[in-house]
């Protein structure tokens, strides 16, 4: 005859006490959990820099994607808010990183940011920048060095988008904000001129406007 609490579906509760080494093994990753947490927070990790994180990130791709001629301001928007708070890291952090602000990453975006800053200051009669021919080899340039060291350098040094640290952000954004603007001005420089009449941006074989 079979056992009626069988039947019943009764069984037998398992109790076993944890060995010391399960005991320490498990104290030991409970540590490391709390370690983790600790410095992912010391990094900005929240609810709140998360949800900015990513809402930026969708803003910025909607951008890209709907409103190209303006993606430039885009650009220099997360710029103005991105570097001063890595600087404010790096200056902070022992020993002090200030110095990686002469990387030729960092010097080539200063320097595509002040060259965008000189063509409005030109439009407008501020200044009076070099001709022509000037102009395309500038423009030559930054494609080379957008296109080039600086979107290879985004997938070899392994940037990361983490949304809520703002450094690996900025990261991304020297490297590969350049190139997504120059690509905008490439295939959208009818858009784009049309626009920012300071852009003249028929250096590559636009054909719809002809104006330098």
């Amino acid at each position: 005859m079979e056992d009626k609490s069988l039947l019943a579906g009764d069984r037998p509760a398992l109790k076993r006490t944890l060995s010391t080494i399960e005991r320490q093994t498990l104290e030991k990753g409970l540590q490391i959990v709390s370690a983790t947490a600790t410095r992912l927070q010391g990094k900005g990790l929240s609810t709140t820099n998360f949800f900015l994180g990513v809402s930026n990130c969708l803003f910025v791709a909607w951008s890209f994607g709907c409103i190209p001629q303006h993606f430039w301001i885009v650009y220099i928007l997360e710029a103005c808010v991105l570097f001063p708070v890595r600087f404010c890291h790096q200056a902070s952090a022992k020993p002090s990183e200030v110095a990686y602000w002469l990387d030729f990453c960092w010097v080539a975006n200063f320097t595509s940011i002040a060259g965008i800053v000189a063509l409005f200051l030109d439009h407008f009669q501020v200044i009076a920048l070099p001709g022509t021919h000037f102009r395309k080899y500038m423009f030559a340039a930054a494609w080379g060095v957008g296109c080039g060291p600086l979107l290879l350098a985004s997938a070899l040094l392994g940037n990361a988008l983490i949304f809520h640290d703002a450094d690996n952000v900025a990261s991304v954004l020297i490297h590969l904000f350049p190139s997504l603007v120059l690509h905008t001005m490439r295939f959208h420089g009818d858009v784009v001129h049309k626009a920012w009449p300071s852009f003249h941006l028929n250096y590559l074989g636009f054909r719809r406007y002809h104006r330098i």
